[in-house]
Formats: C-alpha cells, structure tokens, sequence
C-alpha cells in the first residue's frame, strides 16, 4: 500500500468518485500500465480493488481526472485500451477460481477503463519477505500450485498475466496465496503479432518481454513464475534478463537456499533466455515441480529414504516413501508378454512331443502313450495270418534265389524244383515260428502270390 504523502501526481486523489459508485481510499500501487486504487462502493460499503488503464509511456492525465494519449501515440493507447477491455471479459469469466483475483465489473469513464476487482486482505509476497526473510522451498511451493493450476485455466483461453511477480502475488489472512493485477495480461493470439506496449519488471520479465514484437506465450509466464521463487527462496530477484545476455551470470541457488538439486535444475530451466528452451506451458513446470525424476542422486535419497543400521549392516526403513502416483502402478510390457507366450509354445511342444513317445529329456515313461502289447495265446493261428506269413517267407527266399542264380549265372529245372521244396520247408518253418512270436509290428515285404513268382524267375 502506498501512503497519501508519497502518490505519484498521475493518481487520483483519495476521496474521489469512479463512475459514481465507488469512492477512493488510497492507492494500492502503481506500474507501467496502471493505477491500482482501493475503493469502497457507496450503496453497500464493499471494498474492491480498481484497476485503472493508465500507460505512462503512451498518455497522460489532463485535469486531475481525464487520461489523454500524447500526440502520434493514440493508435497505441487505442489498442491497448481495446485489449484490457476484452481481456478483462476473459477474466471475468472465470468467477469461481479461488487464487485467482476475481473481477467484478468494468468501467468506462474518465477517457479511459477500470477493472473492478475483488479485494483481497493480506500483504504483498514481496512486502512479506522483506519483513521475514526468505521461504523454504516446500513452503513455498504448496502455497503456489493452487495459483498454478488456476493459472492453467486462464492460459486454456488464451488469457496471458505477463507481470507475475512477488508484488503481484498477495498472501492474504486466509493464509492463501492469490494472483493479482490483470490489467497487463495479453491474449496469445495478439501477443505475438501486433505491437505492444513494454510492460516488465526487471529480474521477473523474459527477454521476449523487452521487445515490442516479441512472441509471447505460456513460457513467458512461467519465467515469471520461476524467478518469482528464486526471489522467494534468496530473497532478492534472478539477475535481469537483459544482463545475461551480455554476458552476466546467475548465482547460484544451491549456494543461497537449501533446496535439492533436481529442484534448482527445475528452477533453471524455466529461468532459460531462449524461449524455445523453457517449459512451454504452466502444467509442465507444475508437474517438474511435484515429480521428482526417477533417476534421483543420491543427495535426494540421502533426504527422502533414511536408513537404519543394526549389527553392522544397513537396512531399508519398514516404510519407504511411496514413488509419485503417476509411476506407482507396475504393467506389463510388450517384450514380457512375448517372453511368456513363447515359453508357453516351447512347454506345449515339449508336452506334444513326451506324449508321443518322441524321447525328450526329463520325461517319464509313465506318461508315454504305448500301443498295447498282444499276449501269447493258446489258440492257433489264423488261416489268414498263415497264408500271410507264407506268402512273406516265400518272397525272402525268391531275393535269395534270384542273388544265387545271379552268382552262378545256371538256370535250370532241376534248381527250380529244389528251389520250390525249399521254398516248402521254409514256409512250414515259417509257420511254426509264426505261432511262438509274440511282435505283431515285425515288418515283412510282401510280393505276389506263388503263379507270380513262378512267371518272375522263369
């Protein structure tokens, strides 16, 4: 809060109307863009906050009440006037965000508009270090990822802030954090091509932030965002942007904060000069923020995970902290299941093959599927099994013959007669073992009947 005796000539003074409902108390602040004024309204005592549209660079206040553009700047104070007013509709569309400053009306008068904002009791986040010093990390960041995900449904529509910064953030009596001042937010979809009005603070403002024409977009935002906690975290602000392009260099945060060093690598990343470099939206810095990596040193284990140690030997804690939800569910991976179904085959195949009688290792015999054995049998053997075994002994003893006739090159009637009586005998033999074998799976060659045979040798 600014005192009465210290108010820039451009503010209007306390005690004064804005469009006959509220009356000004004093001046809250005061920026590049505008004057913020704490004012009751006349019919219910409310107290609101009023934001006035009010670029120092592109006009001037004629009157103590009217706000003029100087000379060849009325298209800019014209367009910038346009954009606060549309981008305030935006905002006012959003009514039940909690951490995000509600607007309650808009109004035009004095040649220029005004934001009628709720008020917010509490002080300012920077106003609050300076008196107490600076924050712990973890402090500090449950107090901000309720604004950064209420930040991520302004940026949804296409709504930028463009000036979050410690005097932009109250901590108010509710012991919540807010966001404020939307009287320099900028839509993306003009960000980045019409010509803007410079609206920045050093040390909290992007390089893309110092040029008229430069692109702007949730990484913007969430430097803004970043520098905000390195100032919370030191107690001053990251050096200027402008600075480190020339060469300056940022101190380090491990060296002026107790904060884990996959954190300060957060922090530095959306701390990046390029924008390209940055995190390109609110949600990823929030989910970098409240994820540790999975491959964490071993100084943040050393913080998370202690370690219990008994007769010499160190042993894990009954209760580990549990990994971030995202990666506590443990599923099955394609080269798995593919392992699980090929040993599935090979077990299969193996099993196909025991079963068959295939010999395959480790299989009992029990478990092989035999053809039943026949059993010696009093009764003698059929007329057909006879005729069998004859017509099959007889052949053997013709692939004999025909090997003896073929060694002494002699062909007669006489070695055909013997031929057919030996052919008898064996053929009688033949019968008889026939009756005393017990294999019915001995395998014979079976040639033509006797007229056959005769035909062949003559």
């Amino acid at each position: 809060m600014t005192d009465a005796s210290t108010l820039s000539s451009r503010a209007l003074a306390c005690g004064m109307h804005i469009s006959d409902n509220y009356i000004i108390d004093h001046v809250i602040g005061e920026g590049g863009f505008g004057i913020t004024y704490c004012c009751t309204h006349v019919s219910n005592n409310e107290k609101v906050a009023i934001k006035e549209y009010f670029p120092g660079a592109l006009a001037y206040r004629m009157d103590d009440t009217q706000v003029l553009p100087y000379a060849h700047q009325e298209a800019l104070f014209e367009q910038g006037r346009r954009h606060f007013q549309t981008e305030a509709s935006i905002l006012a569309a959003f009514p039940l965000l909690s951490h995000i400053v509600n607007i309650k009306d808009i109004l035009e008068t004095n040649g220029t508009v005004y934001l009628v904002m709720e008020y917010i009791e509490g002080i300012t986040l920077k106003q609050y270090i300076s008196d107490n010093g600076p924050l712990a990390f973890d402090e500090f960041i449950e107090l901000l990822y309720p604004v950064m995900q209420d930040l991520i449904q302004i940026h949804d529509k296409g709504l930028l802030h463009r000036d979050i910064s410690p005097d932009n953030l109250i901590l108010g009596t509710d012991n919540q954090l807010h966001l404020i001042d939307f009287g320099s937010a900028s839509l993306k979809s003009t960000a980045a091509n019409d010509h803007k009005t410079v609206i920045l603070k050093s040390g909290y403002a992007p390089p893309e932030q110092y040029l008229p024409t430069g692109k702007l977009g949730a990484w913007t935002d969430v430097y803004g965002i970043c520098a905000t906690i390195y100032y919370t975290i030191t107690g001053f602000p990251p050096t200027d942007a402008l600075e480190r392009l020339q060469g300056a260099t940022l101190p380090s945060l491990t060296d002026h904060a107790p904060i884990r060093s996959w954190q300060a690598e957060v922090i530095y990343h959306g701390l990046q000069l390029a924008s390209a470099d940055r995190y390109q939206s609110i949600d990823a810095l929030y989910q970098a923020l409240r994820i540790p990596p999975l491959t964490v040193t071993q100084e943040h284990v050393s913080q998370t995970i202690r370690y219990a140690s008994m007769d010499g030997k160190t042993i894990l804690p009954t209760s580990i902290p549990a990994l971030p939800e995202s990666h506590s569910e443990s599923r099955p991976t394609i080269p798995s299941i593919v392992l699980v179904i090929a040993a599935l085959l090979i077990l299969i195949l193996y099993c196909s093959l025991g079963i068959s009688g295939y010999p395959v290792p480790f299989w009992p015999d029990r478990l092989v599927l035999s053809r039943p054995t026949t059993t010696d049998t009093p009764t003698s053997p059929s007329i057909g099994q006879t005729t069998e075994a004859t017509t099959q002994s007889t052949s053997v003893q013709t692939t004999e013959t025909m090997h003896s006739n073929a060694t002494s090159q002699t062909t007669t009637s006489d070695t055909t007669t013997e031929t057919r009586n030996a052919t008898t005998e064996a053929t009688t033999k033949s019968s008889t073992s026939q009756k005393k074998s017990s294999d019915p799976n001995d395998n014979f060659i079976t040639l033509p009947e006797d007229d056959s045979y005769e035909s062949f040798t003559d």
